[in-house]
């Protein structure tokens, strides 16, 4: 007598599931947007910054320099 596998392998029936998702590797391409105009000049990357043209910074409207808010890490609440 013919084990089960060989019967189901006889009768064309292919694995349960899904097939395998193969992920095509290609690298991604630099995300664009538009630019937030008015942030304080060290809030945008420097090297971005200056190969801008001068037309483009009077544009973009840099604010003075101000210190970079540090986020506070998460704290779980207070439960009374």
């Amino acid at each position: 007598m013919d084990t089960w596998k060989a019967a189901v392998d006889d009768e064309g029936f292919k694995a349960r599931g899904n097939r395998p998702f193969i992920q095509p590797s290609k690298s991604k391409e630099p995300a664009t947007g538009t630019v937030r105009k008015g942030l304080p000049r060290n809030w945008y990357d420097d090297s971005w910054y200056r190969s801008q043209s001068d037309a483009k910074k009077v544009l973009l409207g840099a604010a003075a320099q101000r210190k970079i808010p540090a986020l506070q890490p998460y704290q779980q609440p207070v439960r009374p």
